[in-house]
């Protein structure tokens, strides 16, 4: 039993622009605007809500709750392959910007990235998704890189839109294991009223 909800989704990409990054330093030193229609599709994705515990012991440790959850969406995907017939780029998320300031659901998101409903990547996720939080979880503590923006072993991936901006590895600790407490405690209530 798992709190997660895989539902129909709409995926839309924005363009905005793009910045011209040194490779070497991942340095910006240009940006360029665009004026591009957004790119929308119907797909399907699984999510779990994010428990305000762990928003509170972000805050009361000095983390940056929005960059521990981008973290932890991204150890998500990077455990997807150990459960799951797909690679990196089947799955996506949501990838905060340091420039976006609007509101955003706390919760977890795996989406499926074909068009026309998804190839069922992100439905077969939902049932798996305590797997996946506990690996996602294990990574992220026992990864020993020692940047706090993590690693592509641990809270990096290669594919996010925002070159692994706004990402923090204590963060993603926090937020993984919060929602893991909230998961086994469902997964508690649920043996219990099996049993009554």
């Amino acid at each position: 039993p798992t709190t997660a909800r895989c539902e129909s989704a709409l995926v839309a990409v924005r363009f905005l622009g793009f910045f011209r990054v040194w490779r070497g330093s991942n340095t910006v030193f240009d940006g360029v605007d665009l004026w591009l229609p957004d790119v929308v599709y119907d797909t399907q994705a699984t999510y779990v809500r994010v428990p305000p515990s762990a928003r509170r012991e972000c805050e009361q440790l000095g983390l940056s709750f929005r960059e521990g959850v981008h973290a932890a969406n991204h150890a998500l995907l990077n455990v997807v392959p150990l459960f799951l017939t797909a690679n990196g780029n089947d799955l996506g998320t949501e990838c905060d910007n340091p420039y976006d300031s609007r509101y955003r659901i706390e919760r977890l998101l795996l989406y499926d990235k074909h068009r026309g409903g998804g190839t069922g990547l992100a439905a077969a996720a939902a049932p798996r998704m305590p797997q996946l939080l506990e690996a996602a979880y294990g990574r992220v503590v026992e990864c020993g890189c020692e940047y706090g923006k993590g690693c592509p072993q641990c809270v990096q991936h290669l594919a996010c839109r925002n070159y692994n901006a706004v990402l923090s590895k204590a963060g993603a600790e926090v937020v993984l294991r919060h929602v893991l407490m909230q998961e086994r405690e469902h997964a508690a209530q649920v043996a219990g009223q099996e049993q009554q």
